[in-house]
């Protein structure tokens, strides 16, 4: 935006010299202006490309095969990644930028050791984060050292298939040993 120029104000200028009204010498301050050399640069929104299948194409029963990384780069399917082994599975969604998600990431950490001496159980962690956020990820798996395998939903699809659409983060699934959702 520009921003118009001010000037002393009339009465100021004839006060500045009374003697001779015909050389009245008036100081005006500018303001500073911008101009479109100055202005700043416009940011261009970034647009993130869906690389996602069409749902008709994905698996929609646990374990799914939905694309899945691993923190240290590994690519591989969540149907040979999650198995039940005939235990309950809980599984957890996540953001990178998501708080209350961390929060709760930092509580299962803390109680992990104690819930898997009470009940045996699979627990992964999968984080929904956009590809340009995988960074994020890595850094924060490995600083947080979980006792827990923890996935990159690499083409984002678990929202197509999981109840709700994993609308509204962190969301815990808990699945029975046959794979079928008990509580969400």
């Amino acid at each position: 935006a520009c921003t118009p120029q001010a000037e002393v104000p009339a009465a100021t200028a004839a006060a500045t010299n009374t003697s001779n009204p015909t050389i009245a010498t008036t100081t005006t301050t500018k303001k500073q202006t911008t101009t479109p050399d100055t202005l700043p640069p416009v940011r261009r929104p970034r647009v993130v490309m869906d690389s996602s299948r069409p749902v008709a194409d994905i698996k929609s029963t646990f374990p799914f095969d939905i694309p899945i990384t691993r923190a240290e780069g590994d690519s591989l399917n969540s149907s040979t990644a999650f198995q039940t082994r005939g235990k309950p599975t809980i599984l957890l969604f996540w953001l990178t930028t998501c708080y209350p998600c961390r929060l709760e990431l930092a509580a299962i950490k803390k109680n992990y050791a104690a819930w898997q001496a009470e009940t045996d159980f699979n627990l992964c962690a999968v984080s929904t984060d956009f590809v340009v956020n995988y960074d994020r990820f890595t850094a924060m798996v490995k600083k947080n050292e979980w006792p827990f395998p923890a996935f990159h939903d690499t083409d984002r699809e678990f929202r197509k298939v999981m109840p709700g659409g994993l609308n509204g983060l962190p969301q815990v699934f808990v699945l029975d040993g046959e794979g079928q959702i008990v509580m969400h």
